[in-house]
C-alpha cells in the first residue's frame, strides 16, 4: 500500500510530522519496543478488507540494531512480517537514530524518507545542560554559535529545560517519544528541582529583559551569562 520513514533528533518537528499523517486516516495504531512477533502479526491482521482504514505507525524496529550487517533471527521473522504487511496496509516507521535508516533501505524496500534533524552542536549543547558541566558546555554552546542564531539557541534551551522540570514530574506532552522520555528522565536527575525551576525563571525574565531593552546586553551574552551561574 505505502510505505514511509521519518528519522532524526528533532523530535517536536517529527512528531507534528506524525501527527499530520495520522489524519488522513480516520484510526492509528503505534507499535514500540520490545517487539512481539506474536503480538506484532496479531496487530497488522487486525484491519478491514482493503486495509486502508488504519495507519500503522512503528517505532525504533532496528532498535536491536544488526550483527556482522546481518538481522538476528528474531528480527528476521520481523521483517518478513512487515514485508508482507506494507503489501496491503500503509505503514509509517519512525527512526530516532539517522544512522539506522539505511537498514530501512536495505531490507524492507525503497521508500521515501523525510528527516528532521536539530544541528549538530545544538543537540549536543542541551544534552549537556548539567550542573557542573559549565567547561564542556560552554564550549559546545560556543560551536552551536557558529551554525544557529542565539535566538535560536535560547529558544530551544528554554524549551529543554521545560521538558526537564515536566520529567521530573513525571509528566510529558504527547509529541514527546517513549526513547525521548528515558533521555530526558536520565539528565532531569541531575538537577536538584527547585534549581532547575529558578533556572527556568530566570530564562524568563532574561528574555523580557532582552526584548524589552531593560538589560545592557544582547541573547547572546545574556546565554552566556546564564550557564555560568546555573550550571
Amino acid at each position: 500500500m505505502s510505505i514511509t520513514i521519518f528519522y532524526g533528533n528533532d523530535t517536536q518537528t517529527l512528531e507534528q510530522a506524525v501527527a499530520k499523517e495520522r489524519s488522513k486516516y480516520p484510526e492509528a495504531l503505534r507499535l514500540t519496543p520490545p517487539f512481539s512477533y506474536q503480538v506484532m502479526e496479531e496487530q497488522l491482521s487486525h484491519t478491514d478488507l482493503f486495509g486502508t482504514n488504519r495507519l500503522f505507525i512503528i517505532e525504533n524496529f532496528f532498535h536491536l540494531g544488526l550483527m556482522r550487517a546481518k538481522p538476528t533471527k528474531p528480527m528476521e521473522a520481523l521483517i518478513a512480517l512487515v514485508k508482507g504487511a506494507i503489501e496491503h496496509l500503509p505503514v509509517l516507521f519512525i527512526e530516532p537514530d539517522e544512522k539506522k535508516v539505511k537498514h530501512y533501505k536495505t531490507f524492507l524496500k525503497d521508500s521515501p524518507s523525510t528527516g528532521f534533524t536539530l544541528p549538530k552542536y545544538l543537540f549536543t549543547f542541551l544534552d549537556a545542560l548539567k550542573p557542573g558541566s559549565l567547561k564542556t558546555t560552554h564550549t559546545l554552546y560556543e560551536h552551536a554559535l557558529q551554525e544557529n542564531a542565539a535566538e535560536l539557541l535560547f529558544y530551544f534551551m528554554k524549551r529543554r529545560v521545560r521538558d526537564l522540570i515536566n520529567a521530573q514530574a513525571g509528566t510529558f506532552g504527547n509529541s514527546t517519544a517513549p526513547w525521548q522520555r528515558g533521555k530526558l528522565s536520565q539528565q532531569a536527575r541531575a538537577w536538584k528541582p527547585e534549581k532547575l525551576v529558578q533556572f527556568y525563571k530566570a530564562l524568563f525574565t532574561i528574555e523580557e529583559g532582552v526584548k524589552g531593552g531593560r538589560v545592557p546586553y544582547n541573547t547572546q551574552r545574556a546565554l552566556s551569562l546564564v550557564l555560568n551561574f546555573y550550571l
